[in-house]
């Protein structure tokens, strides 16, 4: 028992845990730390901390001290300072999932699991505005979660996402779900703007100065080929040249009844901006007088009117 209820004071609070059960049964849900059956026997029990979150520690404190010597203490400890924090809330608080971190900051720095560049990193978010206060916490929440293992039985399947991370920061069961899940996505895409996070696909993960200035590199790079559209298409040219050439490199033509081998070579016609003329939109003037003197040169005769391809045909056999 984590904290002494008074006994006429318990049917209110299962009332309350009750009326909140759908913001309780949804954190973490699908996950093999998330909601379960036998859980409704422990909410009184364990509040002010709920089941998924105590499971959700469990797996932190392994992580990061896998020799488990001290996690058992620290674990008792974690849970006695954040009841006495919360012990003169109103009925409904709960103990957020991401206060496990500052409980752990310092030791983590000591032993090297939390790089010093990163624990300054999370420490300057907090500015003071409430802004900067849940950036400090989402960031170290999104640490402990990318430490958890993913490799076969060991994962337990929570991932650094805005919907798992606003599970687990949810501190007011009745108002809190809905404040928390409204502004935590834009400012998680503010601190990827910032450089502060990396977003890989639906997840979060804080960014090294190393790949902090790699990343901005590569932004820079692809600004400049966003407004560079000329070398975009040379790019894109010299791609689709080398594609149909070795597409067609190993064919062979045969011709006639007396099966001669033809040799073949790629022709690649460049449009012109907006188009040429005679009804013909994608050969500019300039294509089409090369056309002209083509089709003199392979017929002396002026008035002859047969297309140049069906003429170089007919020579060929």
């Amino acid at each position: 028992m984590l904290l002494r209820k008074k006994p006429e004071r318990t049917a209110e609070l299962k009332a309350t845990l009750e009326s909140h059960s759908g913001e309780i049964e949804r954190q973490l849900a699908g996950t093999r730390v998330g909601p379960r059956t036998e859980d409704r026997k422990l909410l009184t029990t364990d509040y002010p901390l709920l089941p998924t979150r105590r499971r959700f520690w469990e797996a932190v404190l392994r992580a990061v001290d896998p020799s488990g010597t001290s996690s058992m203490l620290r674990a008792l400890r974690i849970i006695h300072d954040a009841v006495r924090d919360l012990a003169e809330q109103p009925v409904g608080t709960v103990i957020p999932g991401d206060y496990i971190f500052d409980q752990l900051q310092a030791g983590m720095v000591q032993q090297a699991v939390l790089l010093r560049e990163l624990d300054e990193t999370i420490r300057r978010l907090d500015d003071g505005t409430p802004a900067g206060k849940l950036a400090r916490r989402v960031c170290g929440l999104i640490f402990l979660i990318r430490k958890l293992p993913r490799e076969g039985g060991a994962d337990i399947g929570v991932r650094a996402t805005a919907d798992m991370l606003a599970d687990l920061m949810v501190a007011d069961l009745k108002n809190g779900g809905t404040t928390i899940r409204k502004d935590l996505p834009p400012l998680l895409e503010k601190l990827v703007d910032d450089g502060v996070l990396l977003k890989d696909h639906d997840e979060y993960n804080l960014q090294t100065k190393e790949y902090s200035e790699w990343d901005k590199e590569f932004r820079n790079k692809k600004s400049r080929l966003q407004n560079n559209t000329g070398e975009i298409y040379h790019a894109r040219d010299a791609l689709i040249r080398s594609a149909a050439a070795q597409a067609v490199k190993s064919l062979k033509l045969i011709q006639g009844e007396s099966k001669i081998a033809r040799s073949h070579r790629g022709l690649f016609r460049r449009r012109a901006a907006g188009g040429g003329r005679n009804g013909n939109p994608g050969l500019g003037p300039r294509r089409l007088g090369l056309q002209r003197k083509e089709r003199r040169r392979c017929c002396a005769c002026r008035r002859h009117e047969q297309p140049h391809r069906l003429r170089v045909r007919a020579q060929g056999e």
